[in-house]
């Protein structure tokens, strides 16, 4: 840039100019200084104006814009659109190509920002909504790169749970990073009016209320974020939704903001999130990015977004094609368990264990690949997700309803079994659950869905007293998701004549092992079941237990 003092006249800045005119397109505007003090800026068209039309041996002083728009170095961050649309706002110049950036003291102009480089991710200011599961993990993720986030939630006490450090989520370092990043002001928790952002992540998806779909808290959701869309936002959708929900109902919804065209002032994406409950901040760095757009100019800004966070992204077709990918990827899990609890039924017939058979079958068969039976399919995806897949397509994809009646009639199957085992050989109604969480690996503290709250419900109804014995009952009891009167003491083992291992955690060997089994003392026809196979069936029927596996 060219720097010059006030004092110059028109005919002498023309001159000045002239000197560089090999680099003329390098001083397109003029700064001016006097005595260190900044007086203003001329532009090459207004030096042609004056040329044109005033005495060139006149002062360039009076003809300076003295109040361009600029910004200090302490000012470009992730708010920089933030000042910057402010200080337009309140100008009253009436074309802007550009942007001053001076030194913190004002003493010195550093360089001119184009307002194209204000679409950099780093000067925009990103607002995650939903701070559960998927929001919150994301928004650490994010931190991390080193980018601040606005974070929302329409439930008063999840906010205040994060702002204690007490949420009831399990995520390997969560608490130690969500600690410091609160402390630096890198998550900052807002209002829903006070986000004020060019990028908008909703973390809200579809639900399921009696099977079938809800979609009223995205709608509504979608709704008030509509009002505070503005030009050049960025709104992506990553909770998981029903097919063709987001083009046929949360579309229309933005397309009623007359003055914002999607694709052109609006840009909106799908970008559903694929991480595995207790290690998504790890997942978030590896697993491939799901990347759509309602337009390719939706799809091309979403895709620019997220390469600042994730090195592999997959650029999906459309967002429906977005959308079919997250279904199928859970409905098919749900499908591949659904047939082994079904294989445990045939097999069950033969009295033949259906784990030893399907470990069988697999074994150095390249082209089998059968999961594991288990109780019940647990979490938030898997139970939902199938069915929103089913209900979307109706009789296109009937499996989604068949995978979770096999998958929920294996909890049924298995409180029928302790039943009926218990009143044969009269032993006593107290029955521990080993692993009280939806799954055992990784590790988590998340309840929903979970089978053994489903079997512990089912066996008190046969007036059974069951209790639970979890590796992290301690932080399951410290943030009041289940209270301390459903679990046990570790070292009571000795009062159950019934232990049924439902998580595949292998702690539980060690743990079991070392409180229940380091002693002489011989049981006689106690129940102990392990779908998963993880302990010694030699052992534990050399302590008197009748093994069972599925």
């Amino acid at each position: 840039m060219l720097t010059l003092t006030p004092s110059l006249s028109i005919k002498d800045v023309h001159n000045n100019i002239n000197k560089y005119k090999t680099k003329l397109s390098l001083f397109k505007t003029a700064v001016f200084f006097e005595k260190g003090i900044f007086k203003g800026i001329l532009t090459l068209g207004d030096l042609r104006r004056l040329l044109a039309k005033e005495n060139i041996n006149k002062s360039v002083r009076p003809f300076l814009n003295k109040k361009p728009i600029y910004i200090t170095e302490n000012e470009l961050n992730q708010n920089l659109n933030n000042i910057v649309n402010k200080r337009i706002e309140t100008s009253s110049v009436n074309k802007i190509d550009y942007i001053l950036v001076f030194n913190n003291n004002r003493t010195k102009v550093i360089k001119f920002l184009k307002l194209s480089e204000l679409d950099n991710v780093k000067y925009k200011s990103i607002s995650v909504i939903g701070a559960g599961h998927i929001g919150l993990p994301l928004s650490i993720h994010f931190n991390k790169k080193n980018f601040n986030v606005n974070l929302h939630d329409q439930s008063f006490k999840q906010l205040s749970l994060i702002k204690n450090n007490r949420v009831q989520i399990y995520e390997k370092n969560l608490n130690y990073l969500l600690k410091n990043f609160l402390s630096q002001k890198k998550l900052l928790l807002r209002d829903m009016n006070n986000l004020n952002s060019q990028i908008y992540i909703l973390c809200v998806g579809s639900g399921l209320k009696k099977n079938r779909i809800d979609n009223n808290n995205i709608i509504n959701l979608t709704k008030k974020i509509s009002k505070i869309l503005k030009k050049n936002d960025l709104l992506i959708f990553r909770g998981t939704t029903s097919y063709g929900l987001i083009t046929s109902k949360l579309i229309p919804i933005l397309k009623k903001n007359k003055s914002l065209t999607i694709g052109k002032d609006l840009f909106v994406s799908y970008c559903p999130e694929r991480i595995v409950e207790g290690d998504a901040l790890h997942e978030l760095e590896t697993i491939p990015q799901i990347v759509s757009g309602y337009t390719n100019n939706c799809l091309l800004k979403s895709y620019s977004f997220w390469s600042n966070f994730n090195d592999n992204l997959i650029k999906a077709s459309s967002i429906e094609q977005a959308e079919l990918i997250k279904l199928i990827s859970n409905s098919y899990r749900d499908l591949q368990f659904a047939f082994a609890n079904s294989v445990v039924k045939l097999a069950s017939k033969f009295k033949i264990s259906a784990v030893d058979t399907i470990e069988k079958s697999n074994f150095g068969y390249k082209r089998n690949l059968i999961a594991k039976p288990s109780v019940g399919v647990g979490g938030s995806c898997l139970i939902k997700d199938p069915i929103l897949l089913s209900n979307s397509f109706n009789s296109a994809y009937p499996f989604g309803k068949i995978s979770r009646k096999i998958n929920q009639d294996s909890i049924i199957n298995m409180s029928n079994f302790i039943k009926k085992y218990i009143y044969k050989n009269n032993l006593n109604k107290k029955i521990l659950i080993v692993g009280v969480a939806f799954k055992g690996y990784p590790e988590t503290i998340d309840l929903r869905h979970s089978p053994s709250i489903d079997l512990y419900h089912n066996l008190k109804k046969f007036s059974f007293s069951p209790k639970f014995l979890d590796l992290k009952q301690d932080l399951i009891i410290k943030h009041n998701i289940l209270s301390k009167q459903y679990f046990l003491s570790k070292n009571k083992l000795f009062d159950f004549n019934s232990i049924i291992v439902m998580n595949n955690n292998s702690k539980y060997l060690d743990l079991i092992n070392k409180t229940l089994f380091n002693s002489s003392k011989k049981y006689v026809n106690k129940l102990f079941i392990d779908p998963w196979c993880l302990f010694d069936r030699d052992f534990i029927v050399s302590k008197g237990f009748n093994y069972n596996t599925l």
